[in-house]
């Protein structure tokens, strides 16, 4: 979980786009990691995501960048 919270560059919450990481954090410490997915129409190469609102305020945007 600490690679996840330290890769790619630290993005405001405000300004999530599709493919970011959300890290949900206990303190300081990250829990869990979902990807933040954009709703359309369905293919058939796309799994099914299950849509979950975010409740949680102690959670950090990270946008992983190529090199």
């Amino acid at each position: 979980m600490l690679k996840q919270q330290k890769s790619g560059k630290a993005v405001n919450k405000s300004n999530k786009k599709t493919g970011d990481l959300l890290i949900f954090r206990s303190g300081s410490s990250g829990t869990h990691v979902a990807s933040t997915a954009t709703c359309g129409p369905p293919s058939p190469r796309r799994r099914t995501v299950q849509e979950q609102k975010v409740y949680s305020k102690n959670y950090v945007v990270r946008r992983l960048v190529s090199t």
